[in-house]
């Protein structure tokens, strides 16, 4: 997903050190437009993980790695990456997730900067 690392890129210039009380309320209105579909995002794909997560558990516990039971989960886990994989909307969603993440990131990161920075002043 090389958009992704294009759209930190484009972060780092769009979100610069927050100088201001002001440019700081202005973050903290993006940030608040998207916490709500990162929250809903996040949801859907952990879903997904826990998926895979139960099979990783049963892989785990079998005794022996080359039983059928272990062929059959690794044969579950290629169908469900497969299946994800091929689904657009969830690549998509994914796609969004990532971005959301590396964003709001920025933003909390810049906050704690203004924050450290103006920790004896009043803002």
């Amino acid at each position: 997903m090389p958009r992704v690392k294009e759209e930190v890129e484009k972060l780092q210039t769009q979100y610069v050190t927050i100088s201001t009380a002001e440019q700081r309320e202005q973050y903290a209105s993006d940030f608040e437009k998207e916490y709500e579909e990162y929250l809903a995002l996040k949801k859907k794909d952990k879903v997904i993980c826990d998926q895979f997560e139960k099979l990783r558990e049963r892989y785990d516990k079998a005794p022996d790695k080359r039983s059928s039971e272990v062929r059959q989960i690794n044969r579950k886990v290629r169908e469900l990456f497969k299946q994800y994989i091929q689904d657009s909307n969830w690549c998509r969603d994914k796609e969004r997730l990532m971005k959301l993440e590396a964003k709001l990131a920025h933003i909390k990161f810049l906050f704690k900067e203004f924050e450290k920075d103006n920790s004896g002043a009043t803002v």
